[in-house]
């Protein structure tokens, strides 16, 4: 059993392990839609894949228990968001008990813990890992 949580700023995901004290870094090196890495959410049966957001893309990550103890990587992107509103990113996503992954981009960011109003969305990703619209402007 691990807690995985990222570092948003530094594109850095950590993995700690509660029973034994080791921690894992993943650095993701970012694309050209930016460079905030802001969720992972492993991917079901498959305990070394996660999907990554990273700017406004959405992609693939492979992490071993085995990878050393620092690592760094490339996101396999697989999906893209706002392309039209260069200044987002994306935000914070769960999976639904369908195995569906919301997932939510903002604005640019204009002061500590505010975003620009109407600017971002809630998306959902089904099986087909294609992005649907489902709320705009948020």
């Amino acid at each position: 059993e691990a807690l995985l949580y990222v570092d948003i700023t530094a594109a850095v995901l950590h993995r700690y392990y509660t029973s034994t004290g080791r921690h894992q870094t993943l650095k993701v090196h970012p694309p050209s839609s930016g460079s905030r890495l802001s969720m992972a959410v492993q991917v079901e049966g498959h305990p070394d894949l996660l999907v990554v957001s990273v700017g406004r893309d959405i992609g693939l990550v492979e992490w071993k228990t085995s990878d050393p103890d620092s690592s760094e990587t490339k996101l396999v992107i697989f999906a893209s968001v706002d392309s039209d509103k260069k200044d987002n990113c994306l935000n914070d996503g769960k999976c639904d008990p369908q195995g569906r992954l919301w997932i939510g981009s903002m604005g640019k960011i204009i002061g500590r813990g505010q975003a620009t109003p109407g600017q971002g969305a809630l998306y959902r990703l089904s099986h087909d890992l294609e992005p649907t619209l489902v709320l705009p402007e948020v």
